[in-house]
């Protein structure tokens, strides 16, 4: 993803979905790859870059029917 893009940092990002029944990925700014949960993944498994403020982060679309 490009710089610029709406992203969240880590840490208040993170901090702020504690509690949340909503799930979180995010995309790399590194390497493009993903998604990651937001829960379970800090770093990408692909590059290692730890998440930042430019990875994107986004809510799952809902599976509920």
């Amino acid at each position: 993803m490009s710089k610029g893009s709406a992203g969240y940092s880590s840490s208040s990002h993170k901090s702020s979905l504690k509690g949340s029944s909503k799930v979180y990925m995010w995309y790399c700014d590194n390497c493009s790859n993903g998604p990651y949960l937001v829960a379970n993944n800090d770093y990408c498994p692909n590059c290692h870059h730890q998440r930042c403020s430019y990875c994107v982060v986004e809510r799952a679309p809902s599976t509920r029917r």
